[in-house]
């Protein structure tokens, strides 16, 4: 797909006041600057990765209220009950709240929907279900709950209180509760919006042991240690694909930190079995490696399973469930590979259906995987996308976004063609009648054409800065690490360069490429190594890239390390084969 490259041109002045505050080299400075970091002050705290730097938890909204009502029972040994999402951030969530409950000495249990029987959120059927069987006196709902209307009325017949912790967008109402937390309310001013459902969690804990600490709760016993649920909550803050931005960094930093100390059994045995080097693991390793497996047990299985591996304490159980889990990834490749190449073969016979937006349905497509399928599609296409898994009853459907779209948004404009729907911007879940498909496809595709510009259906590739070989310096690269995390608007930097020349290729599997380039021209003959994904023209050694554009990183193995451009794009490759 062509992209538009699009040359970012920051202020020289406030380039020279960052890189004074840092002391940095003036191409990092740049890409602070063109990341909306204008202030001195702004960059030394986007620096510092420090907890610390963290914003008052009692800034959300009902903070101290839930923190109150969970400490007394906790002191008054209630029973309560953590329910949750069956995704990687529901998932961390309930772990680390119920870890944090378990080391207060809390008669705490834990509830996980199943994906295809029961679907997502908390419902009045549960209520139910937890009177006669559990008799929680409190529930605390993780990354769920601001769909739960019935379920809250439920509750309030009963002599259950019902703390709500979430991210999701609200409705235009909010369910009655006990207490919401939840920074996208709209009567919460914290400031956290951007906050994963296990941030939200994290943030109750920090709020619920300082309350703890304060009424002399830890006089006699240990205090749980947050730093070290950090590993989980960067996983659940990767997962969720939130902006990896203030805050977000901060845990997924700490967090790395965690992992890389090799702490929690479960986790060590995913890693084990995904390959990853365990001293240098990095939120790329999480987003498409870690978290990908624990979402699986979800998908295809119970999300129970993933729970009980993090949870588990001893190696040789650990890695048992760890295979079962790699088990479910395998099968879940499968079943996603399978779903995306039927809705390739049918864009490819009907692509004027498909010219802003892609809906499509089928009953035989497995629910617990649309989500990746979209996205996916999405990155591939630059199209929102809303795929939907049909029965006799209903159609129920997971969508996913581009930038600049809001999907929830466009979704609450069609709502009259849906049963229900939830999510945030950029990822969304929905019900439908089967008979409403065709009519919701229409109305979905129709806000698309009337209310955003065609240019945002084109994807635009930011270039940082425009390097000269001779200017990728072991220096450049150490501080571009410094910036890590990357992720959702906070992304890797990226750079061009001209004139290059392809000295040696070599094949990676079937699709990727790696090269040997210098530039011609240059101001020195440096050589440097790159690869390419998905990469689809022919060897020659003579071809030449008139301009790339790259990401830049070290490549470590067995102790050394050699800097390596990963090409994102380019321009007008010149070949003798394809002159020929």
């Amino acid at each position: 797909m062509i992209k538009t490259w699009t040359y970012l041109k920051p202020d020289i002045r406030k380039v020279k006041t960052i890189q004074n505050a840092l002391k940095c080299h003036e191409i990092i400075a740049k890409i602070l600057v063109n990341r909306g970091i204008h202030q001195s002050a702004n960059a030394l705290s986007y620096i510092n990765t420090s907890p610390l730097n963290m914003r008052d938890p009692f800034s959300l909204k009902d903070m101290m209220k839930a923190a109150e009502r969970t400490a007394v029972a906790i002191k008054s040994r209630e029973k309560i009950l953590i329910f949750g999402d069956y995704d990687a951030d529901g998932v961390t969530s309930i772990t680390i709240l119920h870890d944090f409950l378990v080391r207060c000495g809390s008669d705490v249990t834990f509830y996980i929907p199943h994906r295809m029987n029961e679907g997502y959120g908390l419902k009045a059927a549960h209520i139910r279900q937890f009177q006669s069987n559990l008799a929680p006196s409190l529930i605390i709902t993780v990354d769920c709950g601001m769909a739960s209307h019935d379920a809250a009325l439920e509750v309030k017949k009963s002599e259950i209180d019902l703390i709500i912790t979430d991210h999701h967008a609200s409705g235009e109402t909010i369910p009655e509760a006990f207490a919401i937390i939840n920074p996208k309310q709209s009567e919460c001013q914290s400031g956290l919006s951007h906050l994963a459902g296990v941030g939200v969690v994290f943030y109750f804990l920090m709020a619920l042991r300082k309350h703890l600490r304060d009424i002399n709760f830890f006089i006699d016993r240990p205090e749980p240690n947050l730093k070290q649920m950090c590993d989980l909550v960067a996983i659940g803050t990767m997962a969720d694909m939130v902006p990896l931005i203030d805050e977000n960094r901060i845990i997924v930093h700490t967090g790395l930190e965690v992992l890389r100390s090799r702490g929690r059994k479960g986790l060590q045995a995913i890693v084990s079995l995904s390959g990853i080097n365990g001293d240098e693991l990095t939120a790329e390793d999480i987003a498409f490696k870690i978290a990908p497996r624990l979402n699986s047990a979800g998908r295809i299985g119970h999300a129970n399973i993933a729970l009980n591996l993090l949870l588990e304490t001893d190696d040789k159980q650990a890695m048992a469930i760890a295979r079962q889990i790699e088990e479910m990834n395998a099968k879940r490749k499968e079943l996603e590979d399978n779903i995306f190449d039927q809705v390739e073969s049918y864009i490819d016979r009907h692509p004027n259906e498909t010219y802003r937006s892609i809906v499509l349905s089928s009953n035989y497509w497995h629910l617990g995987v649309l989500g990746i399928v979209c996205s996916r599609l999405a990155n591939k296409y630059y199209k929102p996308v809303i795929l939907v898994s049909l029965d006799t009853a209903k159609g129920t459907g997971s969508g996913r976004s581009i930038p600049g779209l809001n999907l929830f948004k466009i979704l609450s404009m069609c709502k009259n063609d849906l049963l229900q729907f939830g999510g945030h911007q950029m990822a969304t879940g929905l019900t439908i009648s089967p008979d409403k498909i065709q009519s919701f496809k229409y109305h979905f595709d129709q806000i698309i054409e009337e209310n955003h510009a065609k240019e945002k259906l084109i994807p635009k590739l930011c270039i940082d800065a425009e390097l000269d070989f001779s200017d990728i310096t072991e220096t450049l690269i150490d501080q571009i690490e410094t910036l890590q995390p990357f992720g959702e608007e906070n992304p890797e930097p990226v750079f061009s360069s001209r004139n290059i020349l392809i000295q040696n290729t070599s094949d990676i599997g079937k699709h990727h490429k790696r090269f040997t380039l210098f530039q011609k021209n240059g101001k020195s003959d440096k050589k440097l190594n790159a690869i390419c994904f998905n990469y689809s023209y022919p060897n020659s050694k003579n071809d030449k890239f008139d301009q790339i554009a790259y990401s830049i990183k070290w490549n470590r193995w067995k102790g050394q390390k050699t800097a390596q451009l990963v090409i994102a794009d380019f321009k007008k490759i010149s070949c003798n084969l394809l002159k020929e």
